[in-house]
């Protein structure tokens, strides 16, 4: 079993969370809302994806009951007298009566339409999931979503993680009587959603901080100088969730005497790297074998001087040019192909992606992407965005994908062990869960 990291320097310092959308109202429900293109979170519950809604006119017999006023005849011997004798004659009475009577016309009407099933939500649960566009059936809201930058289908807004907030259950701080800037709290957050599932800017949830010891500052930060404990306390709406920070109580935890000299190498420094522009190239209708087979797996480098030239690698992995809708921000939902960082240990593959041109941008967000290089065909990643593949062949490939809602700080370096995957972020290390991401 190999086992290979890349540590990748930056000078980026990348903010958590996504722009608030923007919903729209509309009166004609046969007509699809738009709204700014948003990332969705979904949920645990699955529902129905299907291929197309459309409101159409449908002609139905429909039953329809009448009643009417019938006139009958009835016969009946009447007595009477002649001559002293009984006598009987028949006369005849006229009489009405209510009638029902059953009439089926011919009435337009319009009906929901939905389009062929494609699969179940759940299928989509640590997809890159984005909507900017929905329908109303019954009073229900119904998402066009793109999936892994592919045009999917609609699905019950249901299917998403309704006003759900998910955050780091426990973080533990090195004491560090000379800490200056602290922990920020917003880096505990793993994903808020609204109401409707859209993911939430990080900077639009209220944190509160319950502590005898600790204070969280008026920009959110946590300064680890003193030991203690808290409880962290994050909402929006109606979504809601705690987590609990300790500052370890000894100062010299972790601090030795180094009698190693360092290596002395003749590798530049360098700043960030980008994949080569074959990744785009691949990912177009028109490409071939021999454009995949070519490109999309070497990755060039800036150095400190601006140099893009300072070192180029290759790797077996051939990449998507994208995992994210058409019209996704730079600085929000883009999933692109400019890898900060890469791990690979047997045939898991993890990389950390921030769009390319936006490493120096604090408004930036990235991503995290697992890989399952056991899944798919070394060429066929690149034709994960696009509809070259077959509906059930995609399928199969993007279930081997799982995508973070989004990654936050300045990634130095990316390497995993086990079930832990470890982050150089914002100039200190932190530790994820690999099974957030499996």
């Amino acid at each position: 079993m190999r086992h290979f990291a890349l540590g990748i320097m930056t000078s980026a310092a990348l903010l958590a969370g996504l722009a608030s959308q923007a919903q729209a109202s509309s009166e004609d429900y046969s007509k699809s809302t738009k709204m700014d293109l948003t990332t969705k979170i979904m949920g645990s519950k699955s529902y129905q994806v299907y291929s197309s809604l459309k409101l159409e006119e449908v002609t139905k017999k429909v039953k329809t009951t009448t009643k009417e006023k019938k006139k009958y005849t009835v016969k009946k011997k009447v007595a009477y007298k002649k001559k002293g004798k009984t006598k009987y004659k028949t006369v005849s009475q006229v009489k009405y009566k209510w009638v029902t009577k059953t009439v089926y016309k011919n009435v337009k009407k319009k009906e929901w339409k939905f389009g062929k099933k494609l699969t179940a939500s759940a299928d989509f649960r640590y997809a890159h999931v984005q909507s900017k566009s929905y329908k109303v059936k019954d009073g229900k809201r119904y998402y066009y979503i793109y999936v892994d930058g592919r045009p999917v289908g609609y699905v019950n807004e249901k299917a998403f993680a309704l006003s759900k907030a998910k955050v780091v259950s426990q973080i533990s701080l090195v004491n560090n009587p000379s800490d200056t800037v602290g922990f920020n709290a917003e880096d505990a957050i793993n994903y808020v959603t609204d109401k409707h599932g859209s993911l939430v800017d990080n900077d639009s949830v209220t944190i509160s901080c319950k502590s005898s010891k600790l204070k969280i500052s008026d920009n959110g930060y946590i300064s680890s100088k003193k030991a203690g404990t808290a409880t962290l306390t994050f909402k929006y709406g109606k979504a809601k969730a705690t987590s609990k920070l300790t500052v370890r109580g000894d100062a010299k935890e972790g601090i030795s005497s180094a009698n190693v000299t360092p290596v002395q190498t003749d590798l530049p420094e360098l700043k960030t790297w980008s994949a080569s522009d074959g990744a785009s190239l691949s990912s177009s209708s028109s490409s071939t074998s021999a454009d995949m087979a070519s490109s999309a797996h070497s990755y060039w480098a800036t150095n400190m001087s601006g140099n893009t030239k300072g070192a180029n690698i290759e790797t077996i992995f051939y990449h998507p040019a994208v995992l994210s809708a058409p019209g996704s921000s730079n600085l929000e939902g883009k999933v692109s192909s400019a890898v900060q960082g890469i791990d690979f240990y047997d045939k898991d593959l993890v990389t950390s992606n921030l769009d390319l041109g936006q490493a120096d941008n604090r408004e930036a967000r990235g991503h995290l992407v697992y890989y399952n290089m056991r899944g798919v065909k070394k060429y066929n990643w690149q034709l994960i965005p696009g509809s070259q593949l077959n509906f059930s062949t995609w399928l199969s490939y993007i279930k081997n994908i799982k995508v973070s809602p989004y990654m936050k700080r300045e990634v130095e370096g990316l390497a995993s062990y086990k079930s832990k995957i470890y982050l150089a972020m914002n100039k200190r290390a932190e530790v994820l869960d690999a099974n957030l991401l499996k």
